[in-house]
């Protein structure tokens, strides 16, 4: 038994090493089988020819029809495979062409879902933003409603319309984009394809690369000095927790002082996006990383470009709640501090 399956192991060896590739080897394959049908035909025609020699002339001459039906049979025969034949390229030509176009699909779906979520998470946080200005909105809209000061009135509805309202926009503008970015990759797919019939892909898709769980020069990280992270003077997360050290310690003298921190938000969260920009375009031109390694830092910069449109609403959602207290202070009366509270105790 172990002799025999040694035998067929060594039997496909050979095929993968006369036939390396599948569309070879299924070639060979239907090659084999119609070789056999043809043989096993020709075998059984031959004893037919045979016998007729046998019986005499007159079966000799009644054989004929049946061979040249015979003939004619072989010769439809062989259309019917060339056939089948291009029936069957076609079919792996498409079946190619899918499989190409496949992971652009993927990740347009994976494109689409996370447009979807970011859409809903700014609603939720046009909700957040607008619930404190809508308890203000319970005072001021019926002093609105009575003053006749539209501006008044519902200031947390309308907050969360426009904030919903430019989430949806940016979403349908995205999700057009990813569209349009699928159809552009598919189209140049049929392009590459119907340019070159032979379907080989480039040749840096096709270079090999290092193996994944290759054990490099240096297997101890603390060979190079200790800390990398810190060794290479870029710890992101040393200054991460510096910034939240910050916010957790934050007292501010007055309100102008956290408005204007609210407006800086956006500046500071486009370095960050910006830190992972460089990186991403780094990783791919400097650094010997895998081209997903920079899809990944380029994912997170658009994200985080995303968070400063959403980190610019939070200015504007200040003001707009406070635009008399923040008027106040940047165009006072006269005597304004005669109205502060510690100057009426």
């Amino acid at each position: 038994m172990a002799a025999r399956a040694g035998e067929v192991k060594s039997v496909r060896a050979a095929d993968r090493t006369t036939a390396p590739t599948r569309s070879e080897r299924r070639t060979q394959q239907t090659a084999a089988r119609r070789q056999v049908a043809d043989t096993r035909r020709a075998a059984k025609a031959a004893e037919r020819e045979r016998t007729a020699d046998q019986r005499g002339p007159v079966a000799r001459t009644l054989a004929k029809p049946a061979a040249a039906i015979r003939r004619s049979l072989d010769m439809a025969r062989t259309k019917a495979r060339g056939a089948a034949d291009r029936t069957t390229e076609q079919k792996v030509a498409d079946a190619r062409r899918e499989a190409r176009k496949a992971p652009f699909r993927k990740d347009a779906r994976k494109k689409l879902r996370r447009s979807a979520a970011r859409f809903h998470g700014r609603r939720v946080l046009a909700a957040l933003l607008a619930l404190p200005v809508g308890l203000i909105g319970m005072v001021t809209t019926p002093i609105g409603r009575k003053l006749g000061l539209p501006w008044l009135m519902y200031p947390g509805r309308r907050l969360y319309r426009r904030l919903a309202d430019k989430a949806a926009e940016a979403c349908a503008n995205r999700d057009h984009q990813i569209r349009a970015d699928l159809v552009a990759a598919m189209e140049a797919v049929d392009e590459a394809i119907d340019n070159d019939e032979t379907g080989e892909q480039a040749v840096a898709d096709t270079v090999p690369r290092a193996p994944k769980h290759h054990q490099p020069a240096h297997t101890n990280p603390n060979a190079l000095g200790g800390d990398m992270a810190k060794s290479s003077g870029f710890d992101f997360s040393e200054v991460a927790s510096e910034m939240y050290g910050s916010a957790m310690n934050y007292n501010p003298d007055g309100m102008m002082h956290v408005l204007a921190a609210f407006e800086a938000m956006p500046q500071g969260l486009e370095s960050i996006a910006n830190t992972f920009r460089v990186l991403a375009e780094r990783s791919d031109e400097e650094f010997p990383l895998d081209k997903v390694v920079g899809e990944a830092l380029n994912e997170v910069y658009t994200l985080l470009m995303t968070a400063v449109s959403a980190a610019e609403e939070v200015g504007k959602a200040f003001r707009s709640a406070h635009e008399e207290d923040i008027s106040r202070h940047e165009n006072p009366r006269n005597g304004e501090e005669k109205w502060d509270i510690v100057n009426n105790q």
